[in-house]
């Protein structure tokens, strides 16, 4: 993340002050969800290092983001909230997200680096 903190009232305080550089922009934050098929092998630091990528590679360089893994469950599920607003007040757009979000994860999956 990129937060101050983890205090959810902090957060949303944050992603508030983003927001006003948009303020008529109803559709600010994205929510992301990202599964795999195996949980028990993959650490906390790949996923940080492959959410960071898949964040990038999508647009979202200089946004406000939280990462967080999900620990119920025997598959791997990942979800990232990031805030469409850039710091500088830019918006990254929405307009066929999934189609862009499956060659982000197919170039993903062709690299030494992605969790198999």
């Amino acid at each position: 993340h990129n937060f101050c903190g983890l205090n959810i009232n902090h957060i949303c305080r944050e992603m508030q002050f983003i927001r006003c550089l948009r303020p008529n922009l109803t559709k600010y934050c994205c929510h992301i969800i990202l599964d795999f098929a195996s949980a028990n092998t993959v650490s906390d630091q790949s996923i940080k290092a492959m959410a960071f990528d898949y964040l990038q590679l999508n647009g979202f360089s200089m946004n406000q983001y939280i990462v967080f893994r999900l620990l119920d469950s025997q598959y791997l599920n990942v979800r990232i909230l990031v805030n469409r607003i850039t710091f500088e007040g830019k918006v990254v757009p929405d307009g066929n997200d999934y189609y862009r979000s499956e060659a982000v994860l197919s170039h993903l999956r062709n690299t030494d680096d992605f969790i198999r």
